[in-house]
């Protein structure tokens, strides 16, 4: 796992902010943030818009399960999707499509089924919203899919392959 976002509110960001101050992190400026803090490899930002954390780098896994969860967020989530979201383990087909067609340019479209066998493997490969089917757009994979497609295609051939 390579990032993990969540909704705070302002008084968990507030204890958010004391606490990595505490861990040591260091604090830098950053647009739209309330605050940005790093330390070693891993990136702690808390968005003005929600406002909401993003937490990125190395040891993500590992910050959002001994730290944050326990101390910010008061319960445990991440590695328990099927007891909070049993929804995302359904059977369902998500379709998403980029582009503008024939006269503005070319039209890519694309759908993807997932089962409980196959979003496991999504989240076990990293994908966070791999069993989602709710307004976010499952098939952008989280984000820039430009930066992601490399990812998204190995992910996608282990899935296929077993």
């Amino acid at each position: 796992m390579n990032s993990y976002t969540h909704p705070l509110t302002n008084d968990q960001a507030t204890k958010l902010r004391v606490l990595l101050e505490e861990l040591g992190f260091e604090f830098s400026p950053k647009e739209w943030t309330i605050f940005f803090a790093q330390k070693n490899k891993l990136s702690v930002a808390v968005y003005e818009k929600g406002p909401k954390v993003l937490v990125q780098g190395r040891g993500v896994e590992e910050f959002v399960q001994f730290e944050l969860e326990p101390k910010i967020l008061g319960e445990a989530k991440l590695g328990y999707e099927e007891v909070h979201s049993p929804e995302m383990f359904e059977p369902h087909f998500g379709v998403d499509e980029s582009g503008k067609g024939d006269f503005f340019g070319p039209l890519v479209i694309s759908g993807v089924y997932v089962d409980r066998l196959i979003a496991r493997k999504f989240l076990d490969a990293g994908d966070s919203r791999a069993g989602r089917h709710d307004s976010e757009k499952f098939a952008r994979f989280g984000g820039n899919g430009a930066n992601r497609s490399g990812e998204v295609q190995r992910a996608l051939r282990e899935v296929w392959q077993s």
